[in-house]
């Protein structure tokens, strides 16, 4: 022990202390124990800090080609949501077509049964018109005209 409160152990490191008036044991094989401990935590340290390098390099490395997939990853979500605006458009277009095209379809569709409606009874009134073979003869030429 040194006089102006310091402790040297063998490794020559020099550790102070403040005196409070009590007296302080020191023993320096438990103070090379330390030493020793701190060494080895600075040692395992030092090759953590390079491990730690190298795992960050090597992880970069591995993690490029994820960049690539996440750019391909990208594109194919715009393209698939150029598709739904593209499938929208369609869809309205379609609907547009069927309405606008089924509209003369049932025009065309009443016209035709009308006609049916309207001759069915033309055709009844000639029948039950006159005598019954003069009527009939009406009906016949008159089929034959449609």
């Amino acid at each position: 022990m040194v006089p102006d409160g310091s402790i040297n152990n063998s490794k020559g490191i020099t550790i102070r202390y403040i005196n409070t008036g009590r007296q302080l044991r020191v023993d320096p094989h438990t103070l090379d124990q330390m030493v020793g401990v701190l060494k080895s935590i600075m040692d395992r340290q030092k090759a953590l800090d390079k491990q730690q390098h190298s795992l960050g390099d090597g992880l970069s490395r591995k993690l490029a080609p994820l960049v690539g997939l996440e750019k391909w990853m990208t594109a194919m979500e715009n393209t698939q949501m150029d598709l739904v605006k593209q499938q929208e458009k369609t869809r309205r277009l379609l609907m547009t077509i069927f309405f606008t095209g089924i509209v003369p379809l049932l025009v065309f569709i009443t016209a035709l049964v009308l006609k049916v409606w309207i001759l069915t009874l033309c055709l009844r009134r000639m029948m039950t018109e006159g005598d019954g073979k003069e009527g009939r003869d009406k009906a016949e030429k008159s089929i034959l005209y449609i």
